[in-house]
């Protein structure tokens, strides 16, 4: 395949936590290398999810 049309992969920012949604639009080779660091606790992903009784109570 010539240079032109193979698809530059974009280098991975060094993040030190990642958002779940964030993930999501990672091509597949960079998200293996992010979940793997992930789970070698080298890099942390957001705890999006809301705690229960959250939301609910008014000011």
């Amino acid at each position: 395949m010539s240079k032109s049309k193979k698809k530059e992969i974009e280098p991975i920012s060094e993040k030190f936590c990642w958002h779940p949604y964030k993930l999501q639009k990672l091509n597949l080779q960079q998200f293996i290398k992010v979940v793997n660091k992930i789970l070698n606790d080298e890099l942390e992903i957001l705890d999006i999810r809301e705690e229960k009784g959250r939301g609910d109570e008014t000011l």
